[in-house]
């Protein structure tokens, strides 16, 4: 494919003939798992947001793009005139992928991932529930990003493992300015909307790992008058999975429901869940993450203690 760039997201090599520089470059040679192409994507009929096609799905971003996606292993780009390319970008690697992960029957959360002693912690939530905030305190302690905003879990071995995200972070104005950083740094995420304040951050660390990590622990963000941290189990760790499972309509479009809740299952038989509450004050913020951290280094020292036995 002349023109086309390899790089590494959630453990799979992508060959693509739109530029992506918010990802890690692969060494070329080998068989791509994902091939993203520049084509045309015909305009979608009357009805849902996303449409199913015979061998893959599409749907259309008004003013930027159309994406076609098939297989679990190709999507088609047809970016609109005139299109900012960090909007076409912010939908390819967001839905698109999503929906691509799903044809793929992995896991996709809809979660940060920090790295913790050598393993996996994932922060999952809703959105504007802080998961990039905390992300990018814990950075600034010391941990390393694997992934914002989507996890991908693999569970088919007998220790779910997580593998490496977009490595960056989307913040808000003042969750940027909370922990210290400079807004006028950073590029906005999406271009074109007025008042839109969320910029991405680029980080200061090593690359991480592009193979996959053992998840060590899984903590569910809710805001909550103070910290408190507490297990969940059986059918209510596995519905917080499956609340928080990114682009979550997609499970049944791809006619993976029992798939998905049998993943969901297995995935909290065997990795800690806890339900984590904190306050919602950007002030105490980092003193907030320091103890949250402390709790996620325990849980990474459990599991070593297990692995041992």
């Amino acid at each position: 494919m002349t023109g086309a760039q390899e790089y590494w997201l959630y453990g799979l090599r992508i060959r693509s003939e739109v530029d992506l520089p918010e990802l890690p470059l692969a060494s070329p040679g080998a068989a791509p798992d994902v091939v993203i192409s520049v084509g045309t994507v015909e305009a979608p009929g009357p009805g849902s947001d996303i449409q199913l096609l015979p061998d893959g799905a599409m749907f259309e971003v008004q003013g930027t793009a159309r994406y076609s996606i098939h297989h679990g292993t190709a999507i088609v780009v047809d970016s609109a005139a005139g299109a900012p390319a960090r909007n076409v970008r912010l939908f390819l690697l967001g839905s698109a992928m999503g929906m691509l992960i799903h044809q793929r029957r992995l896991l996709p959360l809809h979660a940060n991932t920090i790295m913790v002693g050598g393993k996996a912690i994932v922060i999952m939530g809703h959105s504007g529930a802080g998961k990039s905030t905390l992300a990018a305190l814990f950075h600034d302690l010391g941990s390393t990003v694997l992934g914002d905003d989507v996890c991908v879990v693999r569970v088919d071995g007998d220790r779910p493992t997580a593998s490496a995200g977009l490595p960056r972070l989307r913040l808000w104005k003042n969750a940027l300015e909370a922990t210290g950083r400079d807004h006028a740094f950073y590029p906005l995420s999406y271009t074109g909307e007025e008042g839109f304040d969320k910029f991405d951050v680029t980080l200061d660390q090593q690359p991480p790992p592009q193979g996959e990590v053992e998840l060590a622990a899984i903590y569910d963000l809710e805001k909550g008058e103070k910290l408190t941290i507490k297990p969940l189990h059986g059918v209510e760790a596995a519905e917080a999975v499956i609340a928080n499972t990114y682009r979550g309509d997609y499970v049944a479009l791809v006619g993976n429901s029992r798939g998905h809740w049998e993943d969901c299952v297995r995935l909290v038989q065997r990795t800690p869940v806890l339900r984590l509450e904190r306050p919602w004050d950007l002030s105490r913020s980092a003193q907030v993450a320091e103890k949250i951290l402390e709790h996620a280094v325990s849980m990474v020292e459990q599991t070593q203690d297990q692995s041992s036995i």
